[in-house]
């Protein structure tokens, strides 16, 4: 089956909040960019452990892991100071071991977009140290959710 199919799938939303920290910050206010990338994997495993069925600790437990590969960040507008970021991202492809995401982030109302991008996984089995050849069920279905049959 075609995990990426859109007329059997469809990406699972993840949608949370994170605050800047002072250490986030650069001299002259600005969230540094090395902190976007974070912004969204920790938003990603908070959601994970919060709403899914399983946690990153049990994915690690059942031998996979996610290495981050490549990043393509679009900076729009600065995020300056202490305050809350919405952050929402969303699998767009899962081609073998290779899972993209795209995300956003945005000001707590959500009206400005602070940056948006691509980050691009392999996902590894723990215990080669390698990329998988074919990823579980179980595994893409935190990903990707079966779409909704027509009536």
């Amino acid at each position: 089956m075609d995990q990426n199919s859109p007329s059997t799938t469809r990406p699972v939303l993840y949608d949370g909040t994170i605050e800047v920290r002072f250490g986030d910050l650069d001299a002259y206010g600005h969230v540094n960019a090395k902190n976007y990338v974070d912004y969204v994997a920790t938003t990603r495993l908070r959601f994970l452990d919060d709403r899914m069925p399983l946690t990153a600790a049990e994915i690690a437990q059942r031998g996979f892991a996610f290495y981050l590969r490549t990043s393509e960040i679009s900076y729009r507008r600065p995020v300056t100071g202490l305050g809350t970021l919405h952050v929402s991202s969303f699998s767009d492809r899962l081609d073998g071991a290779r899972l993209v995401v795209r995300f956003e982030i945005r000001n707590a109302d959500r009206t400005v977009l602070h940056s948006d991008g691509t980050l691009t996984y392999s996902i590894v089995a723990l215990r080669t140290g390698k990329p998988v050849d074919e990823v579980p069920s179980w595994l893409s279905g935190l990903f990707f959710e079966p779409e909704p049959v027509a009536c």
